[in-house]
């Protein structure tokens, strides 16, 4: 091989390991791009505009995405509003959340629809996120998710008797320092209920018990709106029921609502109390009377050895029965049961137009 056959040679293999290095750098360019877009980028949260005016709330920076059904693929338009204007939007209804509220109007075709955006703090919106994680299980119904919400705020917070506290007339006083009044308690479920995608309320008004004002929630449960006092189920030693999902003939007769409405809200009707026991519990033994009940506990004491109960009877045939307490059901149990019995202590809670019991009987 001549001397010039040399040098063409090794030109080659030079121009081959040059292009073998740029392909390698493209490689780990493109992959070092993908994993930083990967990491870097967050999914923004989705929500459906079914209404013609909608609610929503996100924490100030977040990114959210507005769809709306457009089967026959009509042109979409978004836009914010000149007042309520904390929000930008694209054309394709993605939402980046300022510090402030925002109106987005958005229309399709002829239709128009209207969001309206509460800003709340990072701080308030994560907190609120991990509690409805804990407590919102994947597959949940309507009423069990009001259920886990109106027993949570119950549960962690208490009632500020002095009404002074710090943070007691906002939800910040529930999630944060675990008591409030009622304008606190009824603004937490309703942003939690809100972000669990639940059509609910805050109603103002009087109450007829102090004659002060008062605040509650509406709720709406299966198409049907019911009214919610969760301040006044939270009493000190347990949860209370008395005002879980009742219908206004109940609700009206310790409450007065302002029917000029609050957030832009009117109360709604609720002819009906909630009264789907089963939907609630659907593991717990439903009787059609105490008698029922006391035969039927009789025979698992005797013949099984059972000693730890939990059932319920209709509200209906207790109120047509003798006052149903641990005293009546001893003296059922012993005298026509002929069971050799201590007096139970009865635990007993009504909800949904029933009685829950639990007790367990002991040996004399």
């Amino acid at each position: 091989m001549c001397w010039v056959e040399r040098i063409e040679s090794n030109i080659r293999k030079i121009d081959a390991v040059r292009i073998m290095r740029r392909t390698v750098f493209s490689i780990i360019f493109i992959v070092c791009i993908l994993f930083i877009g990967g990491t870097k980028a967050e999914a923004a949260q989705t929500f459906k505009v079914t209404q013609k005016q909608q609610t929503i709330f996100a924490g100030a920076g977040d990114k959210i995405k507005l769809l709306v059904k457009n089967p026959h693929n009509k042109k979409v338009k978004y836009w914010v509003d000149e007042y309520y204007n904390g929000a930008k939007v694209s054309k394709n209804g993605k939402v980046t959340i300022k510090k402030k509220d925002a109106r987005i109007y958005i229309k399709v075709g002829k239709k128009k629809y209207e969001v309206f955006i509460y800003v709340l703090s990072k701080k308030l919106m994560t907190k609120m996120r991990a509690v409805k994680k804990q407590i919102i299980k994947p597959g949940m119904n309507e009423v069990n998710r009001v259920k886990a919400i109106h027993d949570w705020i119950c549960e962690n917070c208490e009632y500020d008797i002095t009404q002074k506290k710090k943070y007691s007339h906002s939800a910040e006083g529930v999630f944060f320092k675990g008591t409030a009044v009622c304008q606190g308690y009824s603004l937490a479920f309703y942003y939690l209920a809100k972000i669990s995608d639940l059509d609910v309320l805050v109603i103002s008004g009087i109450s007829k018990l102090t004659s002060e004002e008062h605040m509650w929630n509406q709720v709406k449960i299966n198409n049907e709106w019911y009214n919610m006092d969760v301040t006044w189920d939270d009493n000190e030693d347990k949860i209370k029921y008395r005002y879980f999902l009742v219908n206004d003939e109940i609700n009206n007769k310790t409450h007065i609502a302002d029917t000029s409405g609050f957030f832009g809200s009117k109360p709604r009707k609720c002819p009906r109390s909630y009264s789907n026991f089963k939907e609630l519990y659907p593991d717990v033994m439903v009787y059609e009377s105490r008698q029922d009940a006391c035969k039927d506990i009789a025979s698992k004491y005797r013949d099984k050895g059972i000693k730890t109960f939990e059932f319920a009877v209709s509200q209906e045939s207790v109120d047509n029965e003798d006052p149903t307490n641990s005293f009546s059901f001893y003296i059922v149990l012993t005298q026509e049961y002929k069971l050799n019995i201590s007096l139970p202590n009865v635990e007993q809670d009504k909800i949904a137009g029933h009685i829950i019991y639990r007790f367990v009987l002991v040996d004399e």
